[in-house]
């Protein structure tokens, strides 16, 4: 397992190493603006998806990589909330089914973070 979670973190590393080179190109862009948009009626580009989903991809696996050099049990923690981090980036709208809807035009994931504080 304790090598498994070497090799986690060095992938991880070298993804760290593409998404700040990832980032620079894009604050770059921010400027210049030569990436072409997604669609005409955003300003988004290929390097916000880049973006958005590195930052995910490269605390998720330094996180693992790090939980496995620790207790099994918080191994499977973080497993379970990476999980469920890329779950809600992908189908992020699948709580409203769950949880009814809050009174005063509040959707189910303002009432249950609510619930929660």
């Amino acid at each position: 397992m304790k090598k498994l979670g070497k090799f986690l973190c060095a992938i991880g590393q070298i993804a760290a190493i593409l998404l700040v080179i990832a980032l620079l190109v894009q604050y770059i862009d921010n400027i210049y603006h030569f990436i072409p948009t997604l669609n005409d009626n955003t300003t988004a580009t290929i390097l916000d998806l880049i973006v958005k989903y590195g930052i995910t991809l490269v605390v998720g696996i330094i996180a693992l990589g790090a939980s496995m050099k620790a207790h099994p049990i918080l191994m499977i923690i973080v497993a379970l909330v990476i999980a469920a981090v890329v779950g809600f980036m992908f189908y992020g709208d699948a709580i409203n089914v769950f949880l009814p809807k809050a009174g005063g035009g509040d959707d189910a994931a303002a009432m249950l973070v609510a619930m929660i504080a």
